[in-house]
């Protein structure tokens, strides 16, 4: 049986031993306390050519959801609590689909 599986990594290096074993989609964690959004997108843009992605997770807020979401490295986001509806019509007229709160 398949299943979803998104390793945690914080350094190039993880992401070079995931890859050695197939893997292209990462979790960020804990992606605020790591370095944010800036480091998402400087330190992992090397991969981009590969495909790879990440979920960020851990410290994402109402405050910084779009900074994580607007990244091409970002397949989805991590985000506990409820977002307010005119935060989710901001984000879904952008292109930003979501399916709930």
């Amino acid at each position: 049986m398949e299943f979803p599986f998104f390793p945690g990594v914080l350094t190039p290096t993880e992401i070079e031993q995931g890859l050695s074993f197939g893997i292209n989609q990462f979790k960020f964690f804990p992606s605020e306390a790591s370095g944010g959004a800036s480091k998402l997108e400087v330190v992992f843009a090397p991969y981009a050519h590969l495909g790879v992605k990440f979920i960020p997770s851990g410290g994402i807020n109402i405050n910084n959801l779009e900074e994580y979401l607007v990244l091409n490295q970002s397949m989805a986001c991590r985000y506990k609590g409820n977002i307010p509806d005119d935060i989710i019509n901001m984000l879904n007229s952008k292109k930003y689909l979501f399916s709930g709160h």
